[in-house]
């Protein structure tokens, strides 16, 4: 009995070894970024939400997302987004966003939401590695938080999945946060849980990495597929409290 024990405990204890030695923390000590997977220039996404039951589309946009690198490393990569409602006359939200040309750690957020009948609400993101803010003379919305370490910009998860250094059983726990959301940081848990493809209008199929996550206390999970040659993410299916919500590339 003794021997069968010791056999048990050796086994468990190589499972949860070889487990984590296959997590990459991403906090502001991570160094394995592959930024040259990330390649400036625009991408257009569809993103609509579908009701499971009834089959129901709606809330229909385009997200434009631009990539710009600096002429000098100092300088922080600048990623700007346009959202677009189904009507641009109804919604349009601008995003400028700033991030550490080496670390990809946020140093900049600036939205502003435009809606017919509405004036534009202005939201201006600081950060610091023990605080995020937003500036009074800017922004429509007061904000302060208070953080324990620095985070990354959840608004830019697309662009994040692109330069983590991707593999099939590999998984990343990283400490996201939306800027000015009530959801405070948290180290969310992705798994690369495989390789599959996906086929993309008249084009051949495309070989992505599937990467997974299962939200804490609910039923609600992410899908992402990343393009093993040229690292964008091409398709996101999300489930969240009975809906489904798509993010689809429209161009390479």
């Amino acid at each position: 009995m003794a021997l069968k024990n010791l056999f048990i405990f050796i086994c468990l204890s190589s499972f949860y070894i070889s487990i984590a030695q296959s997590v990459d923390t991403v906090d502001f000590h991570y160094q394995h970024f592959h930024l040259k997977n990330l390649h400036s220039g625009q991408r257009k996404y569809l993103v609509y939400s579908e009701d499971s039951v009834t089959h129901k589309k709606s809330g229909v946009y385009i997200w434009e997302r631009n990539i710009a690198f600096p002429h000098h490393s100092n300088n922080p990569i600048v990623i700007d987004q346009k959202w677009f409602s189904l009507d641009s006359q109804l919604f349009v939200r601008t995003i400028h966003s700033e991030v550490d040309s080496h670390t990809f750690l946020p140093t900049l957020h600036h939205t502003i939401l435009s809606a017919i009948s509405r004036p534009p609400h202005t939201e201006h993101y600081l950060f610091t590695p023990k605080l995020i803010y937003t500036d009074s003379l800017i922004s429509n919305k007061k904000f302060k938080l208070a953080i324990a370490h620095p985070i990354f910009n959840w608004e830019l998860d697309l662009e994040t999945f692109s330069i983590l250094p991707l593999q099939i059983g590999k998984f990343f726990v990283i400490n996201f946060y939306h800027p000015g959301s009530t959801i405070l940081p948290y180290y969310y848990l992705y798994n690369v849980e495989g390789m599959t493809t996906i086929s993309r209008y008249a084009q051949k199929s495309i070989q992505c990495y599937q990467i997974r996550i299962n939200y804490p206390n609910s039923h609600n999970y992410s899908i992402w597929w990343v393009d093993v040659k040229t690292h964008n993410v091409i398709k996101m299916k999300e489930y969240f409290n009975g809906k489904y919500r798509y993010k689809i590339l429209l161009n390479a």
